[in-house]
């Protein structure tokens, strides 16, 4: 049982990079840090398929871009930081870093 895993640094720059796709799926509790990532002039798409994932946002900054974030109904997210928007918006209970752009989470298999 592996109860602690680390994603790697994400970055996506005129949409350039790639975007995030955790499948792994536990049948136990398992604490998820997402390493920091960085968007500027891109959209990022998050998919975070573990029910019994604790994913946690190292830190997270949009500029000019915009963060979707699909997350599985039972999943948690949090982030290590508070919420800062400039001329930006936070959706759901994500946080980050935000600069004339969006953070966006929907939830998926809600019973």
């Amino acid at each position: 049982e592996k109860r602690y895993r680390v994603i790697e640094t994400s970055v996506k720059v005129l949409g350039v990079g790639s975007d995030i796709n955790d499948n792994d799926v536990t049948s136990y509790p398992q604490l998820i840090l997402i390493k920091p990532s960085v968007k500027v002039l891109s959209k990022t798409s998050y998919r975070f398929a573990n029910p019994n994932g604790w994913y946690c946002f190292k830190s997270n900054v949009t500029v000019l871009g915009k963060s979707a974030i699909g997350a599985h109904c039972n999943a948690r997210i949090a982030d290590s930081t508070d919420s800062v928007e400039v001329l930006g918006k936070n959706d759901g209970d994500k946080g980050g870093i935000t600069v004339l752009g969006k953070t966006e989470v929907t939830r998926f298999d809600c019973k």
